[in-house]
């Protein structure tokens, strides 16, 4: 059995050769650069060279953003606890040549007897065989045609790990719970009997802001005017709705032009800009440009 981490504390921060605060966590170096009004985490491998004689230029954001100093050494410090339980957990990592559903695998971790997660050149995720598929919280189930779940990396992931938490790791549980919540918010609502509250799902936000604005004529495509200085002009369809060709048949939706003020288009909502037309001048289309 794994010792429990040495934790580090802001008196175990060095500089790097331009300044920059640094831990190691074994042949890793983390430092904080900042970036606006946040630090982001970024990180390089620990070579012969000292941390006192590198520079940032030699390291890469691993996206990761916290707010200050100690923010950074808590992340640091939840890493290596997380390095300490993937350890004790066992998890077998081992070359693959596998066929997977994003292409042939480079390695297989095995977490456990049926469920191995495989790493491709671009992809990757978890297969999960037809007996222990059978166990996956139904709501979080991808079944093939025979039976077998395939779970993508990105999101698809935390559906595993929620439905076998002793295979996971603290952070890797609270990343799933956090993943689920914002990307698959209404199977997490099914398992967990619980609604969402608004602000607190990427996915669910959108899906409502959709509904509120399924009338409205929403934005698809913006550029700088070249005729109205300090203005957008912004192509909108009502809900925000493309065209697009399927089994070979065209669905247009009508598309209007509008002019928005720059800063208030810079400054649009997450999910789309949604044009008012009390404020917002329509563009004769006929007029327009090259038109």
């Amino acid at each position: 059995m794994s010792s429990e981490p040495q934790l580090a504390t802001m008196n175990d921060l060095r500089l790097t050769r331009d300044g920059y605060s640094a831990l190691v966590l074994g042949n890793i170096v983390y430092a904080a650069v900042g970036f606006r009004d946040e630090i982001a985490v970024c990180d390089a491998f620990l070579r012969s060279k000292p941390v006192e004689e590198m520079t940032i230029d030699q390291f890469t954001r691993n996206g990761t953003y916290v707010k200050d100093l100690p923010a950074f050494v808590a992340e640091i410090n939840d890493l290596a606890v997380d390095n300490e339980q993937v350890a004790r957990l066992g998890r077998i990592r081992r070359p693959s040549k596998t066929s997977t559903d994003w292409g042939t695998s480079q390695n297989a971790v095995i977490y456990a007897r049926g469920i191995i997660k495989y790493e491709t050149a671009g992809h990757g995720g978890f297969k999960v065989s037809k007996t222990v598929n059978e166990k996956i919280l139904e709501p979080y189930r991808n079944t093939d045609d025979d039976g077998i779940g395939w779970y993508e990396e990105d999101t698809e992931w935390a559906k595993v790990a929620a439905s076998f938490p002793y295979l996971f790791t603290d952070r890797e549980l609270r990343n799933a719970e956090r993943t689920l919540r914002d990307w698959h918010p209404f199977e997490y609502e099914k398992v967990n009997g619980v609604v969402i509250p608004e602000g607190e799902s990427r996915v669910k936000d959108e899906h409502l802001f959709k509904e509120r604005h399924a009338n409205d004529w929403i934005v698809i495509s913006a550029k700088q005017s070249d005729e109205h200085e300090g203005m957008a002009r912004c192509t909108a369809t009502v809900g925000g709705k493309r065209s697009y060709r399927e089994n070979g048949k065209d669905y247009v939706f009508e598309e209007k032009d509008f002019l928005v003020p720059l800063d208030e288009y810079r400054a649009r909502p997450k999910y789309g800009f949604v044009i008012d037309p009390e404020r917002h001048q329509e563009l004769d289309a006929a007029a327009a440009p090259g038109m």
